[in-house]
């Protein structure tokens, strides 16, 4: 079963007044009206990491499950919403009520998750890393070379030293 993503998030973004992305369990953004995340993109290790540690904080708050996170910055509040196979990302002014927000959207994505068994990937965007393997490679070789002799003076006194 295939599921529209792209209209999904439009009656979301609609219905709720919100920026919205919808991204798979492993940080594929599927669909987005939030600026900062690009649809067909990946989001980064370090977001995504935090937005997978739900199963650890519920474990130190001896819960269950974490419905939903919601990291404010700088006015805005970023609300994570968990399915099972989806989350949905939902950009909020402070000025909004969660309370009121939450519970809709929370049944939104448990609704997705029930609908949505597998998620098919049809593009997929091949990431060359020989470029960066070769930069890193001359990285090592700039310190190494600046590193050369640095030490010397030091292992010479301690040369001296296990003399005496």
């Amino acid at each position: 079963m295939s599921i529209n993503f792209e209209n999904i998030g439009k009656q979301i973004k609609e219905t709720l007044n919100t920026d919205v992305a919808i991204i798979d369990k492993y940080g594929f953004i599927l669909c987005s009206s939030i600026p900062e995340f690009k649809k067909n993109s990946v989001l980064s290790t370090t977001l995504l990491d935090f937005i997978n540690a739900r199963s650890r904080v519920a474990l130190e708050l001896n819960s269950q499950e974490i419905n939903s996170l919601v990291l404010t910055i700088s006015g805005t509040n970023f609300v994570f919403t968990y399915g099972d196979q989806v989350f949905i990302m939902t950009k909020i002014p402070d000025r909004v009520n969660l309370s009121e927000f939450l519970p809709s959207i929370n049944r939104l994505v448990s609704m997705l998750g029930k609908n949505s068994s597998t998620l098919e990937i049809k593009e997929f965007k091949v990431f060359d890393i020989s470029e960066e393997l070769v930069k890193i490679e001359k990285d090592i070789e700039i310190e190494t070379s600046r590193n050369e002799g640095k030490y010397a003076i030091f292992t010479d006194i301690i040369k001296y030293i296990n003399k005496l």
